[in-house]
């Protein structure tokens, strides 16, 4: 019979890689504590759950349009790209983001516009709607404004191309 002090399944400190115990030992105590996450800065909204971002799939024809509503961010990006791409699988003609419901618009949205692109390859196959400031102006800031097709709304963004039947 063992004693409790040699029984393996009655220590409660976890077991170690020798690296990991030097790195350990090696950070001085911290006298301050630091909160993580960190605050939100003054004046923030914290409405106690994550980010939200809604994005409806409208279908017709040749045309899917995505209606994209809420922030776009590092959290909520992967959610329009994984729209994004399910847009071109299913529509070989036009993908219209109705981004007018967006209320802030990050880099990581960016670059899943970015990526949309490149996936389309004929840039008047992705259209987008920037009729808000928030979203517009990260766009022209970029450049991305002069290399999207960024239309006002989404009856421009729905206007066939000239010479197109």
């Amino acid at each position: 019979m063992t004693s409790p002090e040699h029984d393996s399944s009655s220590t409660t400190s976890p077991s170690l890689v020798p690296g990991e115990l030097s790195v350990m030992a090696a950070e001085p105590p911290s006298s301050t504590p630091v909160p993580f996450p960190r605050p939100a800065p003054p004046g923030a909204v914290d409405r106690g759950r994550p980010p939200e971002l809604i994005v409806t799939t409208l279908t017709s024809n040749q045309v899917v349009v995505l209606v994209v509503a809420g922030d776009v961010d590092r959290a909520t990006a992967p959610i329009l790209h994984r729209a994004l791409e399910s847009a071109a699988v299913v529509s070989p003609g036009l993908v219209v983001v109705d981004l007018s419901a967006v209320k802030f618009f990050a880099c990581a949205g960016l670059s899943s516009l970015v990526a949309a692109q490149h996936r389309a390859g004929d840039r008047d196959r992705l259209r987008v709607v920037a009729s808000r400031r928030a979203v517009r102006r990260p766009l022209e800031l970029t450049g991305l404004d002069e290399w999207l097709t960024v239309c006002r709304n989404r009856a421009e963004a729905l206007t066939p191309l000239r010479g197109s039947r």
